[in-house]
């Protein structure tokens, strides 16, 4: 219980057989009394209440933490008595102590449709933890997303969108409840929900600050591209990863490489076969980590200039001289 000042006590199911008619027990009083252990009256006195049934113990100063035993004696009319001690009761007057909330796949401080909440650190040596209670709100402390759910494990798992709108910021709030019913409140650090990748730019094969898209390059060494229009409306983007291949997709000429926020990228000291296309490839990711790919649509070596054909003077196959 929560009081240290008073203590309500009930009892039931005395009898003297040899005393007891149809419309009494046989006892003919009931004395009632509080101690640290059973039978013990260290706390209250044995006070004699007559045939009540219950009694409210008042002007007490019990300890947090203590525990106490109600002990009853029945008596019947010759005087012969029996005691009865009640179990434990713990005095709990302060509520459980604060734990930690951590959202396992949101330490970036953003979630996809998938995450674990797992708490840790509430506990309560008085009179130890009943429940928890746990939801998600716009705020610290809110369940206007997702209402206060009761277990006794420390963790959930969430997995969908209902209640969560993307682009939205969260917070989940964690409820701890005593055995005394006295409860602490928790809640997590921010996150914002992102269940979609982001939206797909172009990417050029060309030089930065070149809008033209080439489809035939010089160069035998060298491979270069930009990109533009990648966005992500609800996280953000977090940065650019680059390859260069000889099909959509590939990295078998360069592999992958994370260039951050840069809208472009090249590589030099690379053999290019005359002829044959190559492609750039960029995955953009955003804070949630879920990513999009683009490649460009190819770029050709061609370092050599055309094979010299033949000129015919008039309108027939053959070369005419007059």
């Amino acid at each position: 219980q929560t009081f240290t000042d008073t203590l309500m006590v009930r009892w039931r199911g005395f009898a003297d057989v040899e005393e007891m008619t149809d419309f009494r027990s046989g006892i003919k009083e009931y004395s009632v009394a509080l101690g640290t252990a059973p039978g013990q009256r260290d706390t209250a006195d044995y006070i004699t209440v007559g045939s009540a049934t219950h009694w409210l113990f008042t002007g007490l100063t019990l300890e947090n933490g203590n525990t106490y035993y109600a002990s009853v004696k029945a008596v019947d009319h010759v005087q012969h008595a029996v005691t009865a001690s009640s179990n434990a009761i713990t005095v709990d007057t302060s509520p459980p102590v604060q734990g930690k909330i951590d959202i396992v796949g949101g330490e970036t401080g953003y979630i996809t449709g998938h995450f674990t909440g797992h708490w840790t650190g509430f506990e309560d040596k008085e009179s130890g933890i009943a429940s928890y209670q746990w939801c998600i709100g716009s705020g610290p402390g809110h369940d206007d997303a997702i209402t206060c759910t009761s277990t006794t494990d420390d963790n959930f798992v969430y997995s969908g969108s209902d209640g969560l709108y993307p682009g939205h910021a969260y917070y989940v709030t964690v409820k701890a409840f005593n055995n005394a019913g006295l409860k602490t409140v928790e809640t997590s650090n921010m996150f914002v929900f992102d269940d979609s990748p982001p939206v797909a730019g172009s990417v050029l094969d060309s030089d930065p600050g070149t809008d033209a898209d080439w489809d035939y390059q010089q160069r035998l060494d060298t491979l270069t591209c930009q990109w533009r229009n990648f966005n992500d409306p609800q996280s953000s983007l977090r940065h650019f990863s680059v390859a260069f291949g000889s099909e959509m997709g590939t990295q078998d000429v360069v592999a992958f490489h994370n260039v951050g926020q840069l809208s472009n990228y090249t590589v030099t000291h690379v053999a290019l076969e005359p002829g044959r296309p190559y492609y750039c490839t960029v995955v953009a990711c955003n804070q949630a980590d879920l990513c999009t790919t683009m490649s460009s649509d190819g770029v050709i070596a061609d370092n050599s200039p055309p094979v010299i054909g033949l000129v015919h003077d008039g309108l027939e196959d053959e070369d005419v001289q007059y």
